[in-house]
């Protein structure tokens, strides 16, 4: 899990990061760190599906709503239905 690299990295901390290192044990900077970047990976993770369902949200309100029959049932709504019957149903008959 741990990267070897012969190329060494800095990392300059902000202020208020460097607040947050100061007071973490000597031993545990590193885990510290580790951390609290899986924590925002983590939180950039969760805002990319947020905005991902809000997307698809636009997009179904854009979207034509299914055409239903005279009684306001879909096509798709009497397959369902036609699953669940028992009387004499094949699944075969709606594929």
């Amino acid at each position: 899990m741990g990267m070897k690299s012969t190329a060494k990295r800095t990392f300059y901390p902000s202020l208020a990061v460097e607040k947050v290192l100061r007071t973490a044990p000597t031993k545990k900077v590193s885990d510290r760190v580790n951390e609290l970047i899986m924590k925002g990976l983590l939180r950039e993770r969760d805002e990319a599906i947020r905005a991902e369902y809000e997307r698809f949200g636009r997009e179904a309100q854009t979207q034509e709503p299914r055409k239903k029959n005279s009684d306001g049932i879909s096509s798709t709504m009497m397959m369902a239905a036609k699953l669940f019957e028992t009387e004499g149903s094949n699944d075969e008959d709606l594929i």
